[in-house]
């Protein structure tokens, strides 16, 4: 009778052990994959925020960038700008922003980087892309999942 109960009781600890396997988390291409959505750009000072309705032509721009996973560390990105002008019609514009490596800080966040080069900061849903621009000089756009 006591071996029974000795038996019983170690096989439903072996079963509850079992079943409490830790979880990992996604990988880092898993978290930042989606489409995220132009917040505003930041330059010199200055911030546009989207959607940016333009003074004088009225046409309103907008945008995303789709992320896509190659890999758990790798990702690549496709950058759209739409406008659609004063009567409604929509035009897009697409840019192939390349692929990038992923890194995670002990903050949480990720970085991704083209070779050497920090191209952009994930975290909480939101992508912070760097870049530099011949006419603006150093920008950030700051999109949202």
């Amino acid at each position: 009778m006591m071996k029974s109960i000795v038996f019983s009781l170690l096989f439903t600890f072996s079963i509850a052990s079992c079943s409490k396997k830790e979880e990992l988390p996604p990988s880092l291409a898993n978290q930042v994959v989606g489409s995220y959505t132009f917040v505003r750009e930041e330059y010199n000072g200055f911030n546009i925020v989207y959607p940016y309705t333009h003074p004088t032509t009225g046409q309103i721009t907008s945008g995303t960038i789709e992320v896509t996973k190659l890999s758990d560390e790798n990702v690549s990105a496709k950058m759209v700008y739409n406008f659609t002008d004063k009567t409604g019609k929509l035009t897009s514009d697409s840019q192939n922003l390349g692929e990038a490596t992923l890194r995670q800080l002990p903050s949480g966040e990720i970085e991704a980087y083209q070779g050497k080069l920090r191209v952009a900061v994930c975290y909480n849903n939101e992508m912070r892309l760097s870049g530099s621009d011949p006419d603006l000089g150093k920008y950030t756009l700051v999109t949202k999942k």
